[in-house]
């Protein structure tokens, strides 16, 4: 092979001896290395967000394109909607000040992070006969943005467009000043702007009015065997 190419460029001998030299195989090396790190860049910035275009036109961004069968076409993203929060970061955000966003943002940031959780982990998981549980579900959501002034039972018809109804839900009650005291004591952690009292008194009141047939009610205060037993009561009801 050597002399094929050799005798294919007798009158570019010299080529022929630049290409072969170590020298000039480490450059072209780090030549295609930088075309590689430029290109993949490139597609980056270009295909970004898990297949969608996003404009910075506010606070926010919202999506300009959807590529086809992506990411976010697969879990329904539509070209208009506004992105409130990437990985979950604006979320966490407002453990900490929930001034930092509007009722109204508020509201569509925890639907946002309720469809990707349900289209990238639930709804799979279920299509493969596993169980889900979660520690909080969709009548969180009701019950904190009820708070903020929404309609609890329209928040859970939003919800359940997309969010399949659980078999089971457990709502383990307590009174907010001890679910207070609780969270002080065992995580030895400040209150976040959910977990002040008297926002606690608002949603458990909440808590109390919903009503659902997959809704139990478990006194919280019992003591740790009691509430497991209690729990298991009613998980053997569906799992045998």
């Amino acid at each position: 092979m050597d002399k094929l190419i050799v005798s294919s460029f007798k009158e570019n001998s010299r080529f022929v001896y630049l290409v072969t030299r170590p020298i000039f195989l480490v450059f072209l090396s780090v030549i295609s290395l930088v075309v590689i790190i430029v290109y993949a860049t490139f597609v980056h910035l270009y295909y970004p967000y898990s297949g969608m275009e996003i404009e910075w036109d506010t606070n926010f961004g919202r999506v300009s394109t959807i590529y086809s069968n992506s990411p976010a076409d697969r879990a329904g993203v539509l070209k208009g909607d506004q992105l409130l929060a990437i990985d979950g970061k604006q979320i966490r955000q407002l453990y900490a000040d929930r001034s930092s966003v509007s009722p109204d943002e508020e509201l569509v940031l925890f639907l946002s992070d309720r469809r990707q959780h349900v289209v990238e982990l639930i709804n799979p998981s279920l299509a493969l006969g596993k169980i889900v549980l979660s520690d909080r579900y969709y009548l969180s959501t009701a019950a904190y943005q009820g708070t903020a002034g929404f309609d609890p039972d329209l928040v859970m018809k939003e919800n359940e467009k997309f969010a399949p109804a659980p078999d089971l839900a457990l709502i383990i009650e307590l009174p907010p000043s001890e679910a207070v005291r609780r969270i002080q004591e065992y995580r030895s952690e400040s209150l976040n702007d959910f977990e002040q009292e008297e926002e606690l008194a608002k949603v458990d009141g909440i808590f109390k009015s919903l009503k659902r047939d997959f809704i139990q009610r478990i006194n919280g205060l019992n003591d740790v065997q009691q509430v497991h037993e209690l729990v298991m009561d009613q998980v053997n009801k569906i799992i045998p």
